[in-house]
């Protein structure tokens, strides 16, 4: 089964623990905005539309590409 987990970005170094825990329960975490969290975002630096604009970006590469059989490891649009 596949899980995404949803945090704030700051909780990122957490949601990667909770991977390790998943994947050895035999989970498949899908994630991948936290494994690919370095530091804070600057998400005051954004508009609005440029926050959404990258959420659903990568709501559609972890949440609805694993719906249809892709794979979490495609190019993403997180900014970090």
């Amino acid at each position: 089964m596949h899980v995404y987990v949803a945090a704030p970005y700051m909780d990122a170094p957490l949601v990667r623990a909770l991977h390790q825990q998943l994947t050895s329960a035999r989970f498949t975490p899908t994630s991948s905005w936290a494994d690919e969290a370095t530091g804070a975002e600057a998400l005051d630096a954004l508009s609005p539309a440029e926050v959404r604009r990258i959420a659903k970006a990568n709501d559609v590469r972890d949440v609805v590409w694993e719906l249809v059989g892709g794979s979490s490891e495609k190019e993403g649009a997180h900014a970090a």
